[in-house]
């Protein structure tokens, strides 16, 4: 009989899933359901949270711009280091070829027959049925008082005619000021002129 209800007890009843008692037996009761115990979870590592950088302290004293504006305008104008340009004859000025062709010349220009570009400078390409141009063949600037001449190295050269038609060949990358309004880019006679208004 004790062998009958034990093997009753380990197999439940079809579709109750608990033990009934049996009659006539005292104490026997079904057997609790086993306890599964878990173990606790640790605690999940989380990395601490930087506080933000610290805003950089300027150690420069504040500029009160207001206060420099005032003082600006209250300044004397600096006149004698101001440097006065003639615009008549800085900026009406042009180049003359044999063929009578005029080109606007600025007051800092490159010439050739295809001048590389360069910032602030005016590029001049001029035709040259001498095919004695270089491409970049030289710089004509005025400095304020005189127009200037400075050969960049061209194959033919630069030469300048003095006050006595004499022709002067220039050294590459001196600068020369012009004493009268003629001179050669390699065989090309090119007039520095100010056409009347």
């Amino acid at each position: 009989m004790l062998e009958q209800l034990l093997e009753e007890a380990e197999t439940p009843a079809s579709g109750t899933g608990h033990l009934e008692p049996v009659p006539g037996t005292v104490g026997l009761v079904a057997p609790a359901p086993a306890v599964v115990s878990l173990a606790p979870l640790a605690p999940a590592q989380v990395a601490p949270i930087a506080p933000p950088p610290a805003a950089p302290v300027s150690t420069e004293p504040e500029v009160d711009v207001a206060a420099m504006t005032i003082a600006v305008r209250n300044e004397p104008e600096d006149i004698d280091n101001t440097v006065m340009v003639s615009s008549s004859s800085a900026t009406n000025c042009v180049l003359v070829l044999p063929d009578g062709s005029e080109y606007p010349l600025s007051t800092d220009a490159i010439v050739g027959r295809r001048p590389e570009a360069s910032p602030h400078v005016q590029t001049l390409a001029l035709p040259d049925a001498t095919k004695s141009l270089s491409r970049t063949h030289a710089r004509i600037w005025y400095d304020g008082t005189h127009w200037c001449l400075e050969d960049l190295g061209s194959v033919n050269g630069v030469s300048v005619f003095t006050e006595d038609n004499t022709e002067r060949v220039l050294d590459a990358g001196v600068a020369t000021p012009l004493m009268s309004t003629r001179f050669k880019l390699g065989t090309l006679e090119v007039t520095l002129a100010v056409p009347s208004a």
